[in-house]
């Protein structure tokens, strides 16, 4: 009977061993065939005999949050593009004439796959469905559609950019520099370029009417600062009381959208980003902002990096 016992035993140790040891080789075979995919993807991208290329570059401006939240996407997602930050970019690919589009507006995708025409997109939404559509976005999980993530696009509106757009937009350079612009226009169409007037007297004319020009507007834009000053003291407080707001719908979690962001928070993002090239505003934001606000900041930041170089798609909620 204990000959029996061990007998059983011993042959039962070895089958347990046997599974264990093709557990191993499996998880091996497929770490090895994980690595061949990543060397052969690599290959494909960087080889310059490759029947397919493929060449994304997005067209946006810096102020515009739409671009901004867009450019934090294609970030987020790892999608391999080349950014161009030129406001005069789309003016100048308008005059061109060799692109029709119905809405000239940013952000542009375009897009050059080998030798089939040349694409271009625009608006946000389209150029989000054109990349799932192509696969470029596989597993778009930012993409919620939920009624949370509208009411939180509806409450940053409301509560955070009015206020900013209040306290961070300058009536003073904003109402002399249209009304340089308007008189400029104004002085070009009644004196022409003709045999009769020098280009020196366009010249004094333009800086004469320019400077009285100036001189009427500095009191105006004075007196809309200081009626506007209850406006201002109104904004900066709703605009404490949306950031405190904004942390409590964020619940405990990184995120509004929970472990992931989602449309609220790339919204937000885009409309930090268009402003954080101002040094006052990037103060006020690393300064005067709550702690936990400013650290939702930092985690979409670190998660949205802009990389020329990638080569494939390699992150968890985009794998190939």
């Amino acid at each position: 009977m204990k000959l029996r016992a061990l007998f059983s035993q011993k042959f039962g140790n070895r089958g347990q061993i046997d599974k264990m040891i093709d557990l191993r080789r499996k998880n091996k075979d497929e770490l090895q065939g994980q690595q061949d995919g990543q060397q052969d993807l690599q290959a494909f991208w960087t080889s310059p005999q490759t029947d397919i290329t493929i060449s994304l570059q997005l067209y946006f401006q810096h102020d515009c949050h739409k671009s901004q939240s867009l450019y934090a996407i294609l970030n987020y997602y790892q999608i391999s593009f080349e950014k161009q930050d030129n406001f005069q970019m789309l003016d100048m690919i308008r005059k061109s004439k060799f692109v029709n589009l119905q809405s000239w507006q940013y952000p542009l995708l375009k897009v050059n796959v080998s030798l089939n025409p040349v694409e271009y997109i625009t608006g946000p939404q389209e150029i989000q469905q054109y990349l799932i559509r192509k696969e470029l976005i596989i597993n778009p999980i930012h993409l919620t559609n939920s009624l949370k993530a509208e009411q939180g696009i509806e409450f940053i509106h409301e509560s955070i950019k009015k206020p900013l757009d209040t306290l961070f937009l300058n009536p003073v350079v904003i109402n002399l520099q249209n009304s340089i612009v308007s008189m400029a226009k104004h002085i070009q169409a009644k004196y022409q370029w003709t045999q009769n007037r020098s280009k020196q007297q366009i010249i004094v004319t333009l800086v004469f009417r320019l400077t009285r020009r100036a001189f009427k507007q500095i009191p105006i834009n004075i007196y809309q600062i200081l009626s506007d000053q209850i406006s201002y003291n109104t904004s900066k407080q709703r605009l404490e009381e949306g950031m405190t707001e904004w942390i409590v719908r964020l619940n405990q979690y990184d995120f509004h959208g929970g472990q992931t962001p989602d449309e609220a928070d790339f919204e937000l993002f885009g409309i930090i980003l268009a402003r954080y090239n101002s040094i006052s505003f990037k103060r006020y934001v690393e300064n005067k902002c709550p702690y936990k606000f400013y650290q939702q900041f930092i985690r979409m930041q670190s998660k949205c990096q802009y990389d020329l170089d990638r080569y494939f798609i390699d992150q968890e909620q985009n794998k190939i």
